[in-house]
C-alpha cells in the first residue's frame, strides 16, 4: 500500500513539474534571471573584498616579522654573567 502512494505520488511530482515550468511567463523568467545575476554580482564583490583583506592581513604579517627579525639583528647580544663565563675551581 505504501509503495503504491509513494510510487503514485512521484509519478504525479514527475509529470507535473514540466507543466509547471511551463506555465511560467517569460515576465517570470525575466525576473528569476535578474535575481540570479543580482546574487552573482553580490557575490563577486563580497568574494572581492575577502581576497583583499586576505591580501592587506598577508602583507602586514609579512612586515610585522620583517621588523622583528631587522630589530633582532639589530638588539646588542646579550651580556654574559661574570660568574657563568669562568669555570668555578674545585
Amino acid at each position: 500500500m505504501f509503495k503504491k502512494t509513494v510510487l503514485s505520488a512521484a509519478f504525479a511530482a514527475a509529470f507535473a513539474t514540466p507543466f509547471a515550468a511551463s506555465a511560467a511567463d517569460d515576465k517570470e523568467l525575466a525576473a528569476i534571471r535578474a535575481q540570479i545575476q543580482e546574487m552573482k554580482q553580490g557575490y563577486e564583490a563580497r568574494l572581492q573584498a575577502l581576497e583583499q583583506r586576505l591580501q592587506d592581513a598577508q602583507a602586514a604579517t609579512a612586515a610585522a616579522q620583517n621588523t622583528a627579525l631587522a630589530a633582532a639583528r639589530q638588539a646588542p647580544a646579550p651580556a654574559v654573567p661574570v660568574a657563568a663565563a669562568a669555570p668555578a675551581a674545585p
